[in-house]
Order: C-alpha cells, then sequence, then structure tokens
C-alpha cells in the first residue's frame, strides 16, 4: 500500500510506537546487560574493554547513512523501497541473536554475531526513520519523534526488568534469544506499513551523490549544524553507562539493575512524550534553554552521592535522569527531521543520526568510560561531564535557530 502525507493517519503512530518499543526491548537488553554478561560469562576485564568491543559490534549504526541511501533510492522490483529492506533487516538479526550466545569467549565471531544483529537493527530502523518522516505531516513531528523515543525508552525499560528476572530464571542465553525474538519480529510487524510512492528507483550512486546536495541546502550555518549533531550525540552517551552506574556504583544486583532500568525509562518516556508536545506547538530560544536546564540539573543531582545518601535516592536519580536525557534527545530528532529537505528526508535523516551516533557511541561513551580509568572518578561523576557538550551544542544551536525562533518570536 502506498500513501501521501495527505493520507496520514494518527493510528500509524501505532505500529511505530511498537517498532520501537520492540526495538528498545531488544537492544535495551544489550545496553544494560550486554557489559555485565561479556564480564561474568566471557571474562572480558575492564569496562573499557567492554565498552571498546561495545562499540565495535555497533559500527552499523554509525554506518546508518548508507542504508538510508539504499532505501530512499533503490526499489526491489514491485516491492517498493522500504518492505523489502525490513525483511533483508530480519534475516541479519536472526543470525546475529540466535548465535551470540553460541560463543564461550568475546572472540571475532562474537563480534561477528553482535555486528549481525546490530547491522540488522540498524537497516530496519533507517527504514522505517525514512518511512516514518517520510508519511507524517510537520503538525505531527514532535509527536512522532516523543513516540519513537519514548517507546524506545520504555521497551528498554521493561528490558531491564523482564531480562534481568529471564537471567536470575533460566540463565542468561534464554535471556538472548527471549529478546532476539523481538529483535526480529518487530521488522517484519514494520512491513505492514504503508510507504510513500515514488515514480522511479534510482542507484546507489545517485544517492551518494544526494549527500553532497542535502549538505548545501542546509544553508549557509551548515557547519554549526554538523557540530550540533556530533555533540549532541556525546551528551547522551550517559545512556550507554546507565549498566556501570547501577553495577560498580551502585552495586546492584540484576534485580535492582530490572527495577532502577524501568524507572529510568518510565522517565525517558515521559520526558520524550513532554518535551515532544511542548515543541510541537513552538520553538522557542526560552523553551531551549529551559530544556537544558532541567537535563544539567537532572545531572547534577549525582553531586548528593557524595553524601552519604538512602540507597533509595538510587532509584530516583536515574529516574530523573531518564526524564531529562529522553526531553534532550526528543528535541535533537526533532532538529534532525526538520534538517531533512523533503525530497532527501530518508536520505538526511539516517545521515545525521549515523553522525550523532558516532558522537554517542565511538566518541562520548568510549570516552567517559576510559575517564573513568584514568582520573579515578565514578561512572555518576563522569556523567556529570556530559553538561560540556550540552553547552557546546546548544551554542551551535543558536547559530541557525536563532532566525526561526525570531520568527516565533514575531
Amino acid at each position: 500500500m502506498f500513501v501521501d502525507v495527505e493520507s496520514f493517519k494518527s493510528w500509524y503512530l501505532i505500529p511505530i510506537g511498537f517498532f520501537y518499543l520492540g526495538q528498545g526491548f531488544s537492544l535495551g537488553s544489550l545496553v544494560i546487560l550486554l557489559p555485565q554478561y561479556m564480564q561474568r560469562v566471557l571474562g572480558v576485564p575492564t569496562e573499557t574493554e567492554a565498552s571498546t568491543i561495545a562499540a565495535l559490534m555497533l559500527i552499523p549504526w554509525y554506518l546508518k547513512i548508507i542504508f538510508g541511501i539504499l532505501s530512499d533510492n533503490v526499489s526491489i522490483g514491485k516491492y517498493g523501497r522500504r518492505r523489502p529492506y525490513l525483511i533483508i533487516s530480519s534475516v541479519f538479526a536472526a543470525l546475529g541473536w540466535f548465535t551470540l550466545s553460541l560463543h564461550r569467549s568475546a572472540s571475532i565471531g562474537f563480534i561477528l554475531s553482535g555486528f549481525s544483529l546490530a547491522l540488522g537493527s540498524a537497516l530496519s530502523d533507517s527504514v522505517l526513520d525514512a518511512q516514518s518522516v517520510e508519511i507524517t505531516p510537520d503538525t505531527y513531528t514532535g509527536r512522532l519523534q516523543g513516540v519513537a523515543w519514548g517507546s524506545r525508552g520504555i521497551g528498554a525499560g521493561m528490558a531491564g526488568y523482564v531480562s534481568t528476572t529471564i537471567v536470575e530464571i533460566y540463565g542468561w542465553s534464554a535471556m538472548i534469544n527471549f529478546a532476539g525474538i523481538f529483535g526480529v519480529s518487530i521488522a517484519i510487524a514494520a512491513s505492514l506499513l504503508p510507504q510513500k510512492e515514488t515514480a522511479t528507483s534510482q542507484s546507489l550512486l545517485k544517492g551518494l551523490k544526494n549527500i553532497g546536495e542535502v549538505y548545501r541546502r542546509l544553508g549557509e550555518n551548515r557547519i554549526w549544524r554538523v557540530v550540533y549533531f556530533v555533540v549532541s550525540g556525546i551528551a547522551l552517551a550517559p545512556v550507554l553507562l546507565l549498566t556501570y552506574i547501577m553495577s560498580s556504583d551502585f552495586n546492584f544486583t540484576l534485580v535492582e539493575i530490572g527495577s532502577a532500568s524501568l524507572l529510568f525509562a518510565l522517565g525517558n518516556g515521559v520526558g520524550s512524550y513532554v518535551m515532544g508536545m511542548i515543541f510541537d506547538h513552538r520553538d522557542s530560544r526560552f523553551r531551549v534553554k529551559i530544556l537544558n536546564l532541567i537535563t544539567g540539573l537532572c545531572f547534577l543531582t549525582g553531586f548528593f552521592f557524595l553524601y552519604n545518601v538512602p540507597r533509595e535516592w538510587m532509584f530516583i536519580y536515574l529516574g530523573l535522569v531518564g526524564f531529562g536525557l529522553g526531553g534532550y534527545e526528543s528535541f535533537q530528532l526533532k532538529v534532525i527531521q526538520e534538517s531533512s529537505p523533503d525530497e532527501f528526508e530518508g536520505t538526511a535523516f539516517s545521515l545525521w543520526t549515523s553522525i550523532s551516533n558516532i558522537g554517542q557511541i565511538a566518541i562520548g561513551a568510549v570516552l567517559l568510560t576510559n575517564l573513568t580509568e584514568l582520573i579515578g572518578i565514578t561512572f555518576v561523576q563522569v556523567s556529570m561531564l556530559s553538561l560540556l557538550p550540552m553547552g557546546v551544542a546548544y551554542y551551535a544551536l543558536t547559530k541557525f535557530q536563532s532566525k526561526r525562533w525570531t520568527e516565533f518570536a514575531g
């Protein structure tokens, strides 16, 4: 079924939300528990090594632009340029998920299994990012990103609770395979969404040439947009430190990790949806300042851990940080969508999210994890350093959004 923006139905947000919920559950199981699995089962000695291995496995997430170009430009027969890639992604995801637990060490085979499941998830994410952006009118932009990121966050929270329970009762292999069922099935479910009809199928080379056009259309302040995408990604790196905060700083058991992850995810989902609704109505310098202030204050509550605080505060802290990061990510995705020209929307969205992923995973998470060892601070304390890239990101944002804010003020 093909559809135009004018034919958009609000219920499309339901299958979109389901996709990101399932993605959050499957990938959340990895983000929260894979470092624990590598250290407890595979014998990886340090958090730094575990982060480096995870960064290698997640390379496909840095290459989302290639998948975006493919699904934007290259149709597969009469089936279009979205659904076939969703089916292909489910094959890669199945291969990776259902072989991951077969390895007995953090070997090349283990990394390749992780690479395959990351390839499947990144491909399906690129396709649905492009497809949902393509069929969604501007009046739903904030809600779309709020539903997407909020559902992903809630799925991650469910993963923390359900997956840790499965590990406690049935073991690590059962947890990995259960999460894999979600990782594979969501791409198949997403293929039921309508896709926008395109007149012709272009070549991959033509799609690569479109990157230059996308960059040119950003205008005279385009370099500041790229800086914003990278640095705001680095500011979101504490999401990937969540498992280390809970295990190393707070000494949580697996059951406590599950409960705390659920609180983090609930805060994340509420923050995403609330900020999505707020920024659907109007952007302004004041509202963006408030967003950054709220996110910053959520992180700064970590200063309380310099004192002897009740254990319950650890759970409250994770809920607050989830709320702040959820709102911040929702707004970042809104900026990314608005920076994607209509005719190249899928390609541009994949390009900017690829750049953000590099900032978050390859730069931010690895850098912050290494800093804990180099200067001897906790993961809670190093997470507060994300306020620095957050400030730089805000400065970059003012360089290309100030005209838009002025128009709203007028």
